[in-house]
């Protein structure tokens, strides 16, 4: 990204983002192997370790989706905007990144919202909470309203090179 503080920041933070799913990534390759040992070894498979997994993809997932979008490594169609002019293509991004913006910040509340409202509830199989299941939900959301905030903050630097706003 860029050489301002918010990116270099930000770029500190997704490198420690995928540091931590990278071992969480580990993390389920090892139990899962417990898993296959204990159903085809031992004949009895740990009860905890079907749902840690389950957690664990979500914790892995959810973050890493985020910094995809910040990294623009994310799924997206692109015909149509190749098709517009380089306006078009910058008009498009901002209101890309104005949308993802809101997307994320209505994951984050109402992925908030869930994780209140179970979190007086226990996992049936692990000794957590049930809004520990939600969580990821508000870390991405919020991510994803960070990083729109970082590409909103150099649009306009942006659309003055495309010639769309003035320069002041």
């Amino acid at each position: 990204m860029d050489g301002n503080p918010l990116s270099r920041a930000l770029d500190i933070l997704v490198w420690a983002i995928s540091g931590i799913c990278s071992l969480l990534l580990v993390w389920l390759i090892v139990i899962t192997g417990i898993q296959v040992f204990g159903r085809y070894v031992l004949n009895d498979s740990p009860v905890w370790v079907e749902r840690t997994a389950l957690l664990t993809i979500l914790y892995i997932a959810l973050p890493m989706a985020a910094v995809g979008i910040r990294q623009r490594f994310h799924m997206n169609v692109t015909f149509g905007v190749e098709a517009l002019g380089r306006r078009g293509q910058e008009i498009c991004a901002v209101l890309v990144d104005l949308l993802l913006g809101l997307f994320g910040a209505a994951m984050a509340w109402h992925g908030g919202v869930i994780a209140n409202r179970v979190w007086s509830s226990k996992m049936a199989v692990l000794p957590l909470p049930e809004g520990v299941n939600y969580l990821p939900l508000v870390i991405c959301g919020g991510l994803i309203v960070v990083f729109s905030i970082e590409r909103l903050i150099g649009a306009p630097h942006r659309l003055r090179q495309a010639a769309i706003l003035p320069y002041e």
